[in-house]
């Protein structure tokens, strides 16, 4: 996939709410950021995307500001459960 692709919004769409994600953020002067978390909602007439982040905050970040946003499509299984 392109990296106009990635960062096409339109490409927000194929995302559900509770879906997990993992968000490359883009702010001006700074490294770009990832952090994984579940999609809370997704305000299009705002342009902005709101996910609660593994920390257990909830983060609101303009359409602009995304880097790059991949469905997250495996876990880590627990060591407890799978030596």
């Amino acid at each position: 996939m392109s990296e106009e692709e990635e960062s096409d919004p339109n490409r927000l769409r194929y995302f559900k709410t509770r879906q997990k994600i993992t968000v490359t953020r883009r702010i001006p002067g700074v490294q770009p950021a990832c952090e994984r978390g579940e999609l809370c909602s997704i305000d299009w007439s705002a342009r902005l995307l709101v996910y609660c982040a593994e920390s257990g905050l909830y983060r609101a970040v303009k359409f602009d500001e995304i880097e790059q946003i991949d469905p997250i499509a495996s876990y880590r299984k627990s060591s407890l459960f799978h030596p």
